[in-house]
């Protein structure tokens, strides 16, 4: 065991999440690291007994006005309290006037809504994908790009 820990390989994911994980033996799986993030602030909302979704197509392919606008119209006159980060590309008024469940934000405390959210309609970053993880909250997952694609494949494997 001598000198273990200089080659020690810790892995930030869930075993579970890592494809044939049972056959990584000289790994140390801890399960993702959340930093403390309150300096990006508490996300709040009135809709206090509406199940909350959170969509986020994350920060690098979000440029998606028509994917949000879909989103939002299938939002309206449902029971559900959607929560939109659309990124710095969308211009809010492509978005068109919004139904009062659904509130747009450039960007959001991601840990804060996910304390609160039901649902999670993500990109499938890995970031975000062991976050929703660490709240144990349940993905829909749209990959736009082959690692996101993996960890989607993954989510539906797992019955994420």
């Amino acid at each position: 065991m001598e000198g273990r820990l200089a080659n020690a390989r810790i892995v930030t994911l869930p075993q579970a999440f890592q494809p044939r994980g049972e056959t990584f033996s000289d790994y140390d799986f801890v399960g993702p690291i959340i930093a403390d993030r309150s300096f990006q602030g508490v996300w709040t909302t009135s809709a206090q007994d509406s199940p909350i979704v959170l969509v986020s197509l994350g920060t690098a392919y979000n440029n998606r006005p028509e994917f949000f606008r879909m989103v939002a119209e299938s939002a309206r006159g449902r029971s559900w309290h959607v929560v939109m980060a659309v990124g710095e590309l969308v211009n809010m008024d492509e978005l068109g006037v919004l139904p009062a469940n659904v509130e747009v934000h450039v960007r959001v405390p991601q840990l804060s809504v996910l304390e609160r959210a039901h649902a999670f309609v993500t990109h499938a970053g890995m970031g975000s994908t062991l976050e929703a993880l660490s709240h144990g909250v349940p993905m829909v997952a749209l990959a736009q790009m082959a690692e996101q694609q993996a960890n989607a494949d993954r989510i539906r494997e797992l019955g994420l």
